[in-house]
């Protein structure tokens, strides 16, 4: 009896170590996609404002 309940308490222990896992991998990915969304964003906004600029200098 007492095998059985290490074996499930293995199991158990194996189940909640791979959630972690995966709740650590999606955070860590949503984080770089947050980066990456931020940058793209940024350099986006320079392209334009410099664009903008470069107008205002023509005139």
């Amino acid at each position: 009896m007492q095998a059985a309940g290490k074996v499930l308490l293995t199991g158990a222990a194996v189940v909640v170590m791979w959630k972690l896992m995966a709740a650590v991998f999606v955070g860590l990915l949503g984080m770089a996609l947050k980066v990456g969304l931020v940058l793209l964003a940024a350099y986006f906004l320079l392209k334009w404002f410099n664009g903008k600029k470069m107008e205002e200098m023509e005139e």
